[in-house]
């Protein structure tokens, strides 16, 4: 599996290694939604620093925010933290939230290349 799940005490942290893709992204965000922790997190902290290769494309990290919007009817509010130290990586996950907040309320995005720095701010 590319990815590793681990449920915290407020959240969840996504471990990804591998080739990210939109297969990749979808599984994670299921898995976490049909866990019945998933129900009560504060954030989710989505680590990419690992991964070897990415091969979703702009209109795939669109599609993702336009679903992540119809889950937000679900997790009003949290935190995604989105860990990037790829440029390209980093590019996708910035045109994700701007997608996303184009008409999605509710939910606050932070990108980075500081996994620690992430953890104090999903943390305030």
């Amino acid at each position: 599996m590319p990815y590793q799940i681990k449920w915290e005490e407020n959240g969840v942290y996504v471990k990804f290694s591998g080739d990210f893709d939109f297969k990749t992204s979808v599984s994670a965000n299921s898995e976490i939604l049909d866990d019945p922790r998933g129900a009560s997190i504060r954030y989710a902290i989505w680590d990419t620093t690992d991964i070897a290769s990415v091969s979703l494309t702009e209109d795939e990290a669109r599609l993702i925010a336009s679903r992540d919007q119809v889950t937000s009817t679900r997790l009003l509010r949290i935190k995604v933290a989105i860990v990037a130290k790829d440029h390209v990586m980093a590019h996708l996950s910035e045109l994700y939230c701007a997608s996303y907040l184009s008409t999605g309320t509710g939910w606050d995005f932070k990108i980075s290349d500081s996994l620690d720095s992430l953890r104090v701010w999903v943390n305030s």
